[in-house]
């Protein structure tokens, strides 16, 4: 009777102990899939933001183009004298 006593004890006990595993794992499940829906929502806006400002650039003209190779020019003739002045 004894032995019976300690088997149905012990099959209480181990009963408790896997329902208590059983749900730490749901509720880790349910936090990791919590987390997993905000990081997918932070990843949207952010390609959603990406997405808005590729379509808001516009390529530079030929004429911006230009003036800004002219400005470079201008820029590298001046550094060209001032060594030129230096030796």
């Amino acid at each position: 009777m004894i032995v019976f006593r300690d088997s149905i004890i012990e099959r209480r006990r181990l009963s408790t102990t896997q329902e208590e595993a059983n749900s730490e794992r749901e509720r880790r499940s349910e936090s990791i899939a919590r987390d997993i829906v905000r990081f997918e929502q932070s990843v949207d806006q952010a390609l959603t933001k990406v997405r808005a400002r590729r379509i808001a650039w516009r390529p530079p003209s030929p004429a911006q183009q230009c003036g800004r190779c002219g400005i470079a020019e201008a820029q590298t003739r001046r550094t060209a004298s001032a060594r030129r002045r230096k030796m």
